[in-house]
């Protein structure tokens, strides 16, 4: 640091770099002071590397324009120049005379050939900060306010969250008083990290704060809560929402306890945050944080032949407590057992995975079905929220393509895997075949839809995510949905016509270059539409509703062109 000798020629020279033009510009400027008097300045010179920076700091109510020789010395309280990184970020610090009073002050700062900055910034003078430390160390609970508001200008923090409407000032004087210590606080930074604290616990315990205000306390005080905010920083946008949620849910008795439930709260930040993640679910609930959540994985979850159908069926559920997790796994688990439980006559039954969907022991026998009754009457009574497929839905679970879960609910909002497509398509446009000397690392004999996924495999309908790898548990998206039904459109060798007027998606630039090609042309022939808003969401997870919705139509797509041709 280099302070410069005070001369009316420095300061005019820095009066005009504002009025250049330049390429190098000061971004991201902030001017703090400290309770120990030291003043941090942090920021960025764009577009140049090694460069420098002039700055003078005056009071606020100084009109820079009339500063002139006779009252230089009197209005320019600093002044000082230093170099920034090779980058041309700075980080460095100052104090200011030791008989600088208390108040607002201004850093003018210019880049080297560049242009100039202005940044307020709050200072207090030793003795004030002397008063101020005196006056809380010696405070009761029933004054620890006035004393903080009459050295208000003192304390050189924000009182915005201090002073909000409904601000529980009780709970705060005593969160401070837990961790004052019996001698008195030792300095004011001592105090105002207490501070900190006491106000993020009074506000994160506020009912009436909003996930959005949490995520900007923990962003203000995190640090002074304990918390790591380097690695917070690198939190996925969803992992932070979730972090606020959870923070939300919890009670602290006092401001310490945040950094005390850290561990848990960022366990049930992870486990809310897995959206249609369902195989990330499995791995924290059984593995990473077995012993925290004791999910009863002996009982009747360890009798069930298809288990990733259950943390499938959790994804997307409210995860964010301990209590919460536990109810809806045993709901999970009690809706997988009833799915494979036989629940017909014959040989039609649910089979395990198969998420509602029939699984005849005779496949073959649906190959001389003929085409769909149309006209048939709403077998589901959960159908209503979905008008726009209830004919589709209902025309292939009388065909034999698609059941409901037992209970007379299709559940047509739920998503669907890449195993269960692959055995209504290939039930439903015939092609299938028993293979028994092909396997895939994820579609081995033994599973339930071994027979289903190769034999679309077998035709080169499906390439999977990798090589041997077909996903078969994951979710299917929209735009590998409709990729795989134009690869069967062109194994069975059937035509699409292009319609008179198509919009394109307003998403296109999101849809995948190898789905491209094939949305579009479905898209043309009027086989799949928009949400409404004209955007696809290509890479959003497909509903049973939408997959017997695209699945019907490129059926009645068929039926027509065949009859044509008996027509011919």
């Amino acid at each position: 640091m280099k302070k410069l000798k005070m001369s009316m020629a420095f300061i005019l020279i820095l009066q005009l770099f504002h009025m250049n033009v330049s390429a190098a510009v000061l971004s991201n400027v902030e001017v703090a002071s400290n309770p120990d008097g030291v003043v941090t300045v942090t920021g960025k010179v764009l577009a140049v590397r090694e460069s420098s920076v002039e700055f003078y700091v005056t009071k606020k109510t100084v009109d820079t324009a009339f500063i002139n020789d006779d009252n230089l010395k009197q209005n320019v309280i600093y002044l000082g120049k230093f170099d920034t990184d090779r980058d041309g970020s700075f980080h460095y610090h100052f104090k200011l005379p030791l008989s600088t009073a208390t108040g607002i002050y201004t850093a003018h700062l210019s880049p080297v050939g560049g242009d100039a900055v202005n940044r307020d910034f709050k200072f207090a003078s030793e003795a004030d900060l002397a008063a101020l430390l005196d006056g809380i160390n010696h405070a009761s609970k029933s004054n620890l306010i006035t004393v903080i508001l009459s050295n208000k200008e003192n304390m050189l923090t924000d009182f915005t969250d201090f002073e909000k409407s409904g601000f529980n000032q009780s709970l705060f004087c005593d969160f401070v008083f837990m961790e004052r210590p019996s001698a008195g606080f030792h300095d004011v930074a001592e105090f105002m990290k207490v501070w900190s604290r006491a106000v993020a616990a009074v506000t994160l315990l506020d009912n009436r704060t909003t996930v959005a205000e949490a995520s900007d306390i923990i962003l203000k005080y995190g640090a002074d809560l304990g918390l790591d905010m380097t690695a917070y920083q690198l939190f996925t946008a969803g992992l932070k929402e979730s972090f606020s949620k959870v923070v939300l849910s919890e009670t602290f008795l006092s401001p310490g306890a945040f950094i005390e439930k850290y561990p848990k709260i960022l366990m049930n930040a992870k486990v809310a945050n897995v959206e249609n993640k369902w195989s990330d679910l499995k791995r924290l609930l059984i593995v990473d944080y077995v012993s925290e959540y004791a999910l009863p994985l002996n009982g009747e979850y360890s009798g069930l032949l298809n288990k990733d159908a259950v943390f499938q069926d959790m994804t997307g559920k409210d995860l964010s407590t301990i209590a919460l997790v536990n109810t809806e796994f045993a709901n999970s688990v009690n809706r997988q057992k009833q799915k494979e439980t036989p629940v017909g006559n014959g040989d039609k039954i649910s089979r395990p995975g198969g998420g509602g969907v029939i699984s005849a022991s005779k496949p073959a026998d649906l190959v001389n079905q003929t085409a769909l009754d149309h006209e048939g009457t709403a077998k589901f009574s959960d159908t209503g929220t979905v008008l726009w497929a209830e004919e589709a839905i209902n025309s292939l679970s009388k065909a034999g393509i698609i059941s409901g879960d037992g209970n007379g609910l299709f559940r047509p909002n739920d998503k669907i895997t890449r195993a269960e497509f692959a055995k209504i398509v290939t039930i439903a446009f015939h092609i299938y075949e028993k293979y028994t000397d092909v396997t895939l690392s994820d579609a081995d004999y033994d599973d339930w839809y071994h027979p289903y996924v190769i034999s679309l495999y077998k035709k080169e309908i499906i390439k999977g995510i990798s090589e041997n790898y077909y996903g078969a548990n994951e979710y299917l998206t929209k735009q590998d949905m409709v990729t795989i039904l134009d690869r069967i459109r062109k194994y069975i060798n059937l035509e699409l016509s292009e319609g008179t007027e198509y919009d394109s998606y307003k998403d296109w630039d999101e849809i995948s270059d190898y789905a491209a090609g094939s949305i579009l042309t479905f898209q043309k022939a009027g086989i799949i539409r928009g949400d409404g808003t004209g955007n696809f969401f290509p890479k959003n997870c497909s509903t049973r509703a939408e997959v017997c919705k695209v699945v019907y139509q490129l059926i009645r797509y068929n039926e027509f062109v065949t009859l044509k041709e008996r027509v011919k």
